[in-house]
């Protein structure tokens, strides 16, 4: 077995193996760091806003003092809550409405739920390289999940952004479902996004007064020819799914922010911050890696957003890349941005027995010189997915609403 050793902590890295627990694994390390990535450990710039939570399920209230209102000023996005958890009304998905509950306040930590609100463009990716802006600034509102160390000594200033898996029309937190025993006993903060506006209607359906800002609109009204008339079948001409790539870098951009914009609170204590996406999440880490990181960096003057990634279940012609926006067609087989090459930060990939003849195509050949530094590990063992695979999704429901798919 060869290691490849990291230019800078990467300590969420062990975090990834419960992933691979039970599946005939190829996983493949990559660390190309830029000098300018290897200095990076917080952004020191830029403010948000924070508006505490009601009790009616909706988040009302005030905003803090000195944050910026203004996404399009500040480059941020705007955030609300965190929102009410009771009875009546709490977070989908919640730890505590699992199928089998977790009580995060055994381990130390809190979980809260906020509604954040922007601008995003929509890109277009009809080429290796860098996206290009197909239409600009249209406004969002999304949720995100934490789960946090309650109090801030515990926190490892390590933070773990997961976009939700809509691959069963609504939200999964498969990352957290794989991997919370090792983010818990390191101490690190783990934030879940809701990436899809097919989630975004699974939530409505959830509870309607709790998420009815949420928004992922088509920017583009139907008469539009750029609208197109065909969508694929999870997807709406009144939706776009190519909201998701600026969602999650304004997202990780606000998980920086020293002050009291930052959700998690701990200010300068947030050193890194990693992304993380399975099966279909993991196909949108492809886009994202190798057609938005590149625009990040350079808006950011040679600054990651992101410090690293692990990219689970994906890859080659198993959703080795999506479409950029919901007109396009995804890149075909062997096209070049099912690649990996010269991101600048660690990427680790995980490839289980399930995705491993489709998947192939993936994988890279060892080197041990930068910038393709590139080592790769097998684990045989036997073709299961783990427990929390199954224990971790939302609880099913006892008295659902009419048609409503979960019901708390």
């Amino acid at each position: 077995m060869r290691s490849t050793r990291f230019s800078r902590p990467f300590n969420w890295t062990k975090a990834a193996l419960p992933v691979a627990v039970g599946a005939l694994v190829l996983s493949t390390v990559a660390t190309a760091p830029s000098a300018a990535a290897s200095t990076l450990a917080s952004t020191s710039g830029g403010t948000a806003a924070i508006t505490s939570g009601g009790t009616s399920g909706v988040a009302q209230g005030r905003s803090f003092e000195g944050a910026s209102n203004d996404p399009a000023r500040s480059g941020l996005p705007r955030v609300r809550g965190p929102l009410p958890a009771n009875a009546a009304s709490h977070p989908f998905g919640g730890a505590a409405y699992e199928r089998r509950p977790e009580n995060l306040k055994k381990v130390g930590y809190v979980e809260e739920e906020y509604l954040v609100s922007g601008k995003a463009n929509v890109y277009t990716w009809p080429e290796a390289g860098p996206a290009r802006v197909r239409t600009p600034d249209a406004p969002y509102t999304t949720r995100i999940l934490v789960r946090r160390p309650a109090r801030a000594s515990r926190f490892s200033g390590n933070v773990v952004t997961e976009m939700l898996n809509p691959s069963n029309l609504f939200d999964l937190n498969i990352g957290w479902a794989m991997a919370h025993r090792q983010l818990v006993a390191n101490g690190d903060v783990w934030v879940g996004v809701t990436a899809k506006p097919v989630s975004v209607a699974a939530l409505k359906k959830f509870d309607a007064q709790r998420y009815a800002s949420l928004s992922f609109a088509n920017p583009l009204p139907p008469d539009d020819p750029r609208n197109c008339a065909s969508v694929p079948s999870d997807s709406s001409r009144a939706t776009e799914n190519g909201l998701a790539w600026d969602i999650y870098s304004q997202l990780g951009s606000l998980l920086r922010v020293r002050g009291r914009g930052n959700p998690l609170g701990y200010g300068e204590r947030v050193r890194h911050v990693y992304g993380f996406g399975y099966s279909q999440t993991g196909g949108y880490l492809y886009n994202y890696i190798n057609g938005i990181h590149p625009l990040d960096v350079r808006r950011n003057g040679g600054r990651p957003v992101y410090d690293g990634y692990i990219v689970a279940v994906a890859g080659g012609d198993f959703v080795g890349a999506v479409p950029m926006n919901q007109c396009e067609a995804a890149p075909p087989t062997g096209d070049p941005r099912k690649q990996f090459r010269n991101v600048g930060v660690p990427i680790i990939h995980i490839m289980s027995q399930s995705d491993y003849l489709t998947g192939i195509a993936a994988r890279r050949p060892t080197a041990t010189r930068p910038p393709t530094a590139t080592a790769t590990t097998r684990w045989p063992g036997q073709g299961t997915p783990p427990p929390t695979s199954c224990t971790s999704p939302p609880r099913p429901p006892t008295s659902p609403r009419p048609g409503s798919p979960y019901r708390r």
